[in-house]
């Protein structure tokens, strides 16, 4: 815990120095250190602080941007409340980004804590669908590990209502 806290300040205080070419780079890695911090203390303000920051600085750096975008969603995503449609539609371009670089894992990573966070909203139908999609993303192989399907249907056979079913159907 310490030495995140130490690295963190370091990374700020080269990004503040001003003698870097890219201090976005620098912010969105201090803003993913403060996220790491977050699943310690809870406290995702000063995540999202760095990364509006390096978001801020990354203006003509298109793939540090979708980066940086990614990190500020999932902070957002642990910190609010609830997941609404403004939200799911500002992280969709995101994903899409995930998907054209092949960025399986990280992709797989955001679609199962998407589902977990519609499972605590009392979203089954929603939470089944991102743990099909974190399985049936293009870039794994049909060899690869079937859990999330597993657990995709797992929730709708033990947790799913049958209202739950109609708007998953009506989804």
């Amino acid at each position: 815990r310490a030495y995140l806290s130490e690295f963190k300040q370091y990374v700020l205080d080269v990004a503040r120095n001003g003698k870097i070419r890219q201090p976005a780079i620098w912010y969105a890695v201090a803003g993913y250190l403060a996220f790491m911090e977050t699943f310690l203390n809870q406290n995702y303000d000063e995540a999202l602080s760095y990364l509006e920051y390096a978001e801020a600085e990354a203006s003509r750096q298109p793939d540090l941007l979708h980066q940086i975008r990614l990190l500020r969603h999932l902070a957002t995503l642990y910190q609010s409340p609830q997941i609404n449609q403004a939200f799911t539609a500002a992280l969709y371009p995101e994903l899409q980004w995930l998907i054209a670089q092949k960025e399986t894992i990280i992709y797989q990573s955001v679609m199962t804590t998407l589902a977990q966070q519609f499972l605590l909203h009392h979203d089954v139908p929603r939470a089944a669908c991102c743990l099909f999609e974190a399985k049936n993303n293009h870039a794994w192989p049909e060899t690869e590990l079937d859990y999330e399907r597993a657990a995709a249907n797992v929730i709708l056979d033990i947790y799913a209502t049958e209202n739950d079913i109609e708007a998953l159907y009506a989804f």
